[in-house]
């Protein structure tokens, strides 16, 4: 097993939480099966305990490797498609990969296009939620809470 209850965990769709059980369970009938129980802000979810499924996780980043991040964030942006399809596909794999290396160069390359003219609702929306798993990322990883 690559986690240990009390992890904390970052998953690409439901962002920050923490290991807090590893239990069998038998979801929808199937044979039971080790899962790992998640607790997110507002609930809980399970993800199987194993290689294929585990890669939905993530440990949290460690403090030492945020000045990196934070230059990141700082650095050029890139230029992003202006086929709103070929962009919208691009940005949600990079967006669905969940590694904070991804997010940040989202949150800088869709800010950097908010200057030059008004972003899309999906551009505006996935800015939105890039910021807000940076942010809790940040928060988790110095031990705050971010309400």
């Amino acid at each position: 097993m690559q986690y240990q209850i009390g992890d904390k965990v970052f998953h690409p769709i439901h962002g920050i939480g923490k290991i807090v059980a590893i239990k069998e369970k038998a979801l929808n009938g199937d044979v039971p099966s080790l899962y790992y129980e998640v607790a997110m802000s507002n609930s809980r979810m399970w993800v199987m305990v194993h290689p294929l499924e585990e890669g939905r996780l993530r440990h949290i980043t460690p403090r030492s490797d945020m000045e990196r991040y934070h230059s990141l964030l700082k650095s050029r942006p890139v230029p992003l498609e202006n086929n709103y399809r070929q962009r919208q596909n691009d940005l949600i794999t990079r967006f669905k990969s969940g590694t904070l290396q991804d997010l940040c160069e989202i949150v800088r390359d869709l800010r950097a296009r908010k200057t030059l003219r008004v972003l899309s609702e999906f551009d505006s929306t996935l800015l939105t939620r890039a910021s807000d798993y940076l942010f809790d990322e940040w928060a988790a990883i110095n031990e705050i809470s971010r309400y």
